[in-house]
């Protein structure tokens, strides 16, 4: 692509991140998103520039900057108040709901993913849809409505397989068995796990090394699944390998 097409080298910057984004190779991720930050700013052009600060965001937060992952927050912010581009307002809300997640500011977060949770109806991308689904199943689990918040992931299960996305489907699997646990309900979190066919524990050599989404979520979920059965050991082991 020529160096003046800056839009399009925005683009394919956006491209590249998200997919290193989801293959959780967050130091690539954040290159190819500063970069399509950079000539999206060149094209004046808000949406691209919206997409790569909503990456760079999600980044931060994966790698505990959060502070980073706050002035990616406002700048995504600033982007949705003058682009007539809708989901931008609505990818905002989720890395912003996100933000306030880790910052323990948990009735922020509540109201923005309130916010953006219409955002699987119109879109397809899986982090902001996941994020989307996510956010509201939390915000029901935080008013203590836990059944509604279990009926959300089930729901978006449902939708990721409807719409042929696996990684999608696994991620809120995974969500699902930590809310298990969170609550205490290790035999809830087990049931779970066998319903989906997520192995547990899975030994390094049998590591799914062509699976459709990150083997490294699994294996935390399996380290915190031996710590509530109180396998300590293991669960060391097991910590090293990751």
């Amino acid at each position: 692509i020529p160096a003046d097409e800056s839009f399009l080298l925005a683009s394919v910057g956006n491209c590249l991140a998200y997919c290193h984004f989801a293959r959780r190779e967050f130091s690539a991720c954040a290159t190819a998103a500063t970069d399509a930050y950079r000539q999206g700013q060149r094209a004046g052009a808000e949406y691209a520039t919206g997409w790569a600060s909503f990456l760079l965001g999600l980044t931060e937060i994966e790698l505990g900057r959060l502070r980073s992952a706050k002035e990616h927050g406002e700048r995504l912010e600033r982007c949705a108040q003058i682009s007539p581009v809708q989901y931008l307002s609505d990818l905002s809300n989720l890395l912003n709901a996100e933000i306030s997640t880790q910052m323990g500011d948990f009735e922020r977060a509540a109201k923005l993913a309130d916010r953006g949770k219409s955002f699987p109806s119109f879109f397809a991308a899986v982090e902001p849809i996941f994020l989307a689904i996510r956010g509201q199943a939390r915000s029901q689990l935080w008013s203590g409505d836990t059944e509604s918040a279990r009926r959300t992931l089930l729901h978006g299960q449902d939708m990721a397989l409807a719409s042929h996305k696996p990684r999608l489907h696994r991620l809120l699997i995974l969500e699902e068995v930590g809310m298990s646990l969170n609550g205490g309900d290790l035999a809830g979190a087990e049931l779970i796990i066998a319903r989906s066919g997520l192995r547990n524990p899975v030994p390094a050599s049998q590591r799914l090394d062509n699976s459709s989404d990150p083997d490294d979520l699994i294996q935390l979920l399996e380290i915190r699944v031996l710590l509530a059965e109180n396998r300590v050991s293991e669960a060391l082991k097991l910590l090293r390998v990751v």
